[in-house]
């Protein structure tokens, strides 16, 4: 995990996370407590399949 950014908004604390689980990254938003904001995410490929694109 890495911890991109940190910022307030609307009076709130902002964390912008990113995690790697070896199938896909993760992008999570959260608040100061840690209760997800927004989540998004996208699949890796291999060369295997990126070479087939």
């Amino acid at each position: 995990m890495m911890i991109f950014e940190t910022f307030e908004h609307k009076g709130a604390t902002v964390q912008v996370r990113l995690y790697d689980d070896d199938e896909r990254f993760v992008l999570r938003a959260t608040n100061g407590t840690g209760k997800p904001r927004y989540v998004y995410s996208i699949a890796k490929i291999d060369q295997i399949e990126a070479g087939s694109l």
